[in-house]
């Protein structure tokens, strides 16, 4: 009996977990991935963009950058792995946080400043729904990273549908059976009461 519930249990356990990869992956296909990417984030790049542009073009950072690379880059750390952001000094590169495993995107805004000053901000391309759906499903220690949240917050919530769906489920096909059952019996018992 217990080998069985084990069984019943396992095979709920295993097919809610597959039911809700499936359901994810078709949900970031064709809905969230594109409304992440091209929706929301693009929306928070542009206000980046916008900060920095008004940070450079106003207050006490009018038309002046430091001279010093460590400098820049603390100034810019924000950024790093978000954003790119190139600083020329009369075309000289003085300091950038592209990373290289990323690949480029839209130019988003290039400040001209005083003395030459020149400061890019480029996004990234976003990666597929492909890449980041393997990303997630190869890396289940990092699942509950603010990074991987997109994906495994509609996981977790397909999961829980799927899992007490097929509970659900089961306790009808048991009661079900179980009905049959007890019918029976008290037919038995009725006609023996009678007999």
């Amino acid at each position: 009996m217990n080998r069985a519930r084990l069984l019943v249990f396992g095979s709920i356990a295993v097919l809610t977990v597959l039911l809700a990869m499936a359901t994810v992956y078709a949900y970031g296909k064709g809905f969230s991935h594109n409304r992440y990417w091209h929706g929301t984030i693009e929306r928070v790049q542009a206000r980046q963009a916008a900060l920095v542009r008004s940070f450079l073009t106003s207050g006490a950072a009018v038309g002046t950058l430091p001279e010093r690379r460590d400098a820049l880059a603390e100034m810019f750390a924000p950024f790093d792995g978000v954003m790119a952001v190139e600083v020329h000094r009369y075309g000289d590169l003085r300091y950038s946080n592209v990373v290289e495993r990323f690949i480029r995107g839209e130019t988003l805004d290039v400040i001209e400043m005083q003395d030459g000053w020149r400061v890019s901000v480029i996004t990234y391309q976003p990666p597929t729904w492909e890449q980041s759906f393997l990303r997630w499903l190869s890396r289940p220690g990092r699942w509950f990273e603010p990074s991987f949240d997109y994906i495994t917050m509609p996981f977790l919530w397909f999961m829980a549908i799927y899992g007490l769906a097929l509970l659900a489920l089961g306790l009808a096909v048991k009661s079900s059976y179980l009905e049959r059952d007890v019918l029976v019996a008290l037919d038995r018992l009725d006609g023996r009461h009678r007999g």
